[in-house]
């Protein structure tokens, strides 16, 4: 199943990595159009959203408040306005300054872009068709954006689909040589009968680029000086999510510790070496740990700088996408296990996206193995973009620990 290719890679010979360390995806120059939305399809999207919508957060805030920031008052226009801003009801804003740069940037390429959004999955039992057109009409919306709200002198910042999956089918942005089946590998049986309790740790969650952050809410545009939000502020960057994704691990019974170290804070460049040493220690301290989880955020950008916003929705909320990277032994690492992680994050897609139909991006496998080597199961998440809000991610975050959860108790 893993033999290589006969053909050689089509590479993007226009991306070339900063430097040899560091082969993540960070800052990416995306190609491809956006496909035109079909609206005979987004009228059967009512079907599956309506009930999630009508029981959304987005309708919890006063009605003097929204007669006075925006001028319908429709549902459909409410849940817009939602999506366009990142923040419900919160007026589009200039780029609000954010940590400079790291040094070094990642500039690996991302993968293709499925430009048209698929409806969550939600119980058809409890629909209303009083809103049914507005939800319709308001999903059809989803990755529009308005460009005159965006500040002058700045470039935009426009939600956008990532995610892969059509007809039922699982995809993977395959980096490597490697030939690989993956809705084969989503077929497969668990690993063992099943994982029981234990008061030992058994999930390990670390954050080699700790200090990624998230956009504002309501931000629209970003200029040069602050492209790529970072924070030192654990409650703003991806420690914040892997804490969330830890406690929703440990009320589900899988005992889950956190690093919340920032592997990056000195320098991107060493980053994956620190954290490999902080991965190393806490194994040998707690030999009970079998999964370790590296949280990350995303960061892609179209060939005109727009910075992109993947979104989906679920649980009747705006959501970022998520990317499930898998290192492999391509460049020379020993880690001869790495189809089982593969096999891990085809498994995971799937309950991902049966549930919530566009949250999973396509798999991205990897010649690097990021550290993954160390643990008998590990994955490196990208939960969201740069252009996402940390409200948005933070959603993802607990759906993602929940079916990790899920496979992890099933035995993956």
């Amino acid at each position: 199943m893993y033999k290589k290719q006969k053909e050689g890679r089509k590479m993007n010979k226009e991306i070339i990595p900063v430097s040899p360390i560091i082969d993540h995806t960070e800052e990416a120059v995306l190609t491809g159009n956006r496909k035109k939305k079909s609206r005979a399809k987004a009228k059967q999207a009512f079907a599956y959203v309506i009930s999630a919508m009508l029981s959304a957060n987005l309708l919890l805030c006063s009605w003097g408040y929204i007669k006075e920031n925006i001028s319908s008052e429709s549902f459909g226009d409410k849940l817009i306005y939602e999506i366009y801003y990142g923040g419900m009801l919160k007026k589009p804003t200039a780029t609000t300054p954010q940590s400079p740069d790291t040094v070094a940037k990642d500039t690996a390429p991302s993968l293709p872009v499925a430009a048209e959004p698929y409806p969550p999955n939600v119980d058809e039992a409890n629909q209303n068709q009083t809103n049914a057109n507005e939800v319709a009409e308001a999903f059809v919306k989803l990755y529009e954006y308005d460009p005159s709200l965006v500040p002058e002198g700045t470039y935009p910042i426009i939600p956008y689909d990532l995610s892969s999956e059509a007809d039922g089918e699982l995809k993977i942005f395959n980096d490597t040589e490697f030939s690989v089946d993956i809705n084969a590998l989503a077929k497969s049986e668990a690993l063992t009968s099943g994982t029981e309790y234990t008061e030992e740790p058994l999930v390990l969650i670390v954050h080699t680029h700790g200090t990624e952050a998230y956009s504002e809410p309501g931000v629209m545009g970003y200029s040069e000086t602050f492209n790529i939000p970072r924070s030192y502020d654990v409650s703003k960057n991806v420690i914040h999510i892997g804490k969330i994704m830890a406690r929703v691990m440990n009320e589900n019974g899988i005992n889950t510790i956190q690093c919340d170290v920032m592997h990056d804070a000195e320098s991107y460049l060493g980053a994956y070496e620190r954290s490999a040493e902080t991965v190393k220690d806490y194994l040998q301290r707690y030999p009970s740990i079998k999964y370790v989880f590296d949280i990350h955020r995303d960061s892609v950008l179209l060939e005109d700088k727009t910075k992109t916003r993947p979104i989906t929705i679920a649980d009747g909320k705006v959501a970022a996408q998520i990317m499930t990277v898998v290192g492999s032994n391509e460049l020379g690492t020993y880690h001869p296990d790495w189809e089982n992680n593969l096999r891990f994050a085809a498994k995971l897609q799937t309950m991902l996206n049966s549930d919530h139909l566009g949250l999973a991006r396509a798999i991205c496998l990897r010649g690097s193995a990021y550290n993954q080597e160390l643990a008998p199961c590990s994955l490196l998440f990208e939960v969201g973009s740069c252009g996402n809000t940390l409200e948005e991610a933070e959603v993802s975050a607990r759906i993602l620990a929940e079916k990790l959860c899920e496979l992890i108790i099933k035995g993956w």
